[in-house]
């Protein structure tokens, strides 16, 4: 049985298990979605373990972190929803992906709706903040549906980033 976090009518948002490596490789390694992530760099397997352990063990150890998302419709994974401590922002960083294959279907504000409030209902009074590549419109779009507000611009992996802000209290 799967140790469902959230549901949602299409998704189910669960945490990562060790048969999901396959998925998630494919996932964030795809040219139209790692250009998104992080310091944009291509990842390899083993990157890819490393992460999806290290995302797992910090879900288990403290009640929150990067989970899974997986489709009702066939059971394979097509995405991540979160949050993960970012200490050159001293704050939790809201974090998501989508597989490429799985874009423009509404997923990335179906997941960020119902984390959210999963999220706020755990921890209140705090915030978490979210960065975007400026070029990334999709993302801008839907955290502007997720009622983040812009707040600037960071400088981060090398380059300057948009800068978001929700308060959660």
């Amino acid at each position: 049985m799967e140790n469902i976090i959230i549901e949602t009518e299409r998704l189910i948002i669960r945490e990562f298990k060790e048969d999901d490596i396959g998925e998630y490789f494919k996932l964030i390694s795809n040219d139209n979605v790692h250009k998104w992530l992080g310091d944009r760099k291509k990842k390899s397997i083993d990157d890819a373990k490393r992460i999806m352990l290290y995302f797992k063990n910090k879900f288990r150890e403290e009640g929150r972190g990067v989970l899974a998302v997986v489709s009702k419709e066939n059971g394979s994974l097509i995405g991540q929803v979160g949050v993960n401590y970012a200490p050159n922002l001293g704050c939790f960083e809201y974090l998501y992906a989508i597989a490429y294959e799985e874009w423009n279907k509404g997923y990335a504000t179906e997941i960020g709706i119902e984390f959210i409030n999963y999220y706020r209902d755990r921890f209140k009074d705090e915030k978490i903040v979210a960065v975007v590549y400026p070029e990334n419109l999709s993302s801008k779009k839907v955290l502007s549906k997720l009622n983040f507000d812009f707040k600037g611009q960071k400088e981060m992996f090398g380059g300057v980033l948009d800068y978001y802000e929700l308060n959660l209290g």
